[in-house]
């Protein structure tokens, strides 16, 4: 291995030290109670080393959020390839949406933060914000251009706008997500104290998300005596 290529890797190294603390401490205390300096404690580096790499915590923070978005693109993208039919490419997106939330819950916690973006020093992150917008529109174009193709074959009806679908889809998936990830917290509490007789107890989030997914999918086709969800139980069954 030549020296250059040495340094690069080190460099990685430690920049990928720095971020995967920067979640740590975002996730354990919220954006807004970190600072460099903690970062740098947790990283057991100097001050001085943290901002060889990043030059504010708003970049660290941006940055968290765009490999966030570059993940759940590349599962996105890679899933559909998997299904032939337009349907089921729509169905995988959710399914896949929920697996993001199991296997990176840290990412999908930075991706839904809802603090006070005013806290933000922009100016620090002119050039992030742009490839945050780019990913943005990556990633709605994805089940935007699925929703206009089953316009173009009659699958789904004509008489909606596929971006607002887009949006409301999405709102109620995170917004779903996000409570039943509340109540599993509440469940494993409740569980701890040998409390058995609450209903969220049962609740089975995968099929509770698949057909959140079914139910809307269903309100859009061109042939509403499809039934959807009787035709997913019969495969189950």
């Amino acid at each position: 291995m030549g020296v250059q290529e040495r340094r690069e890797r080190e460099k990685e190294y430690r920049k990928n030290q720095i971020l995967n603390a920067a979640e740590k401490l975002f996730l354990m205390y919220g954006y807004e109670n970190v600072t460099m300096d903690g970062i740098a404690k947790e990283c057991e580096l100097s001050k001085g080393t943290l901002y060889l790499y990043y030059k504010s915590k708003e970049e660290l923070f941006y940055t968290l959020v765009i490999k966030g978005m570059e993940i759940l693109i590349s599962m996105f993208r890679e899933g559909i390839k998997e299904e032939e039919d337009l349907i089921n490419k729509m169905r995988k997106i959710g399914k896949i949406y929920l697996e993001f939330y199991y296997k990176y819950p840290g990412y999908f916690k930075i991706l839904n933060y809802m603090g006070d973006h005013k806290s933000f020093n922009r100016d620090s992150v002119t050039g992030l914000e742009s490839e945050l917008a780019l990913k943005n529109k990556e990633l709605w174009s994805i089940d935007v251009e699925l929703l206009e193709e089953g316009k173009k074959k009659g699958i789904f009806k004509k008489d909606f706008d596929s971006f607002e679908f887009s949006l409301m889809i999405w709102a109620a998936s995170n917004g779903l997500i996000n409570l039943l990830d509340h109540l599993k917290c509440n469940a494993e509490y409740l569980r701890e104290k040998d409390v058995e007789d609450f209903p969220f107890l049962k609740i089975n989030f995968e099929k509770t998300i698949y057909n959140l997914w079914e139910r809307l999918l269903g309100s859009i086709l061109e042939k509403p005596e499809i039934n959807l969800i009787a035709n997913e139980n019969k495969k189950e069954e």
